[in-house]
Parts: structure tokens; sequence; C-alpha cells
């Protein structure tokens, strides 16, 4: 687990600033999300897939800013209840709740 809220390093930055600091997880030029050298990653956001990041993950990864993550889980050997997807491992994104 990677706490943003301790890493000064990315404020003001997006999501893929994020997971460029997060350990065994790289991003390309082109914001691809690799975790330990492969590309088939599943992004999900609070447990849960995101339309936000189904359809082109690079460009949704690079519009969420980092100060909308408290942190980000890295699960590299996936249990049976996450479907076939994403066999490279999975990253959970949790945003931060707002006290409206």
């Amino acid at each position: 687990m990677y706490n943003v809220g301790k890493d000064l390093t990315v404020s003001g930055g997006s999501v893929s600033d994020v997971l460029d600091n997060v350990p065994s997880v790289s991003v390309d030029a082109e914001g691809g999300v690799a975790l330990r050298g492969n590309d088939n990653v599943r992004i999900l956001i609070n447990g849960k897939p995101s339309g936000l990041v189904g359809l082109n993950s690079a460009e949704a990864l690079q519009q969420l800013p980092a100060d909308a993550i408290e942190k980000v889980e890295v699960i590299t050997s996936p249990s049976a209840r996450y479907e076939a997807e994403g066999t490279g491992g999975i990253i959970n994104i949790i945003l931060r709740r707002s006290n409206c």
C-alpha cells in the first residue's frame, strides 16, 4: 500500500505521477501503466471498475488530480473474486472522501 498524503513530490500532479512513484509500478511516456513489467493490469477506483478508466485509461489517469487520491493498493496476485482480466495484477486507487 502506498499512502499518497505522505509524498510531497506528487502534489499538483496527476494519478500517473502518483503511480510512477509506487514501487513495482511503471508509467510509460504515453501514460500506459505496467505492474512489474506486465501491462495487462486492471485499474480499480475505490475497489470497483470505473467507466473513467475503462475507455482510455492513460488519458483518464492524466485527468484525475493527485490531490484526490488517499492511497494506492497494488495486488500482484488477485484472488478468484476478480475476473480473469488484469492477469498482471490489480491497482486499486482509493480516493479521498470529501466532507461535503
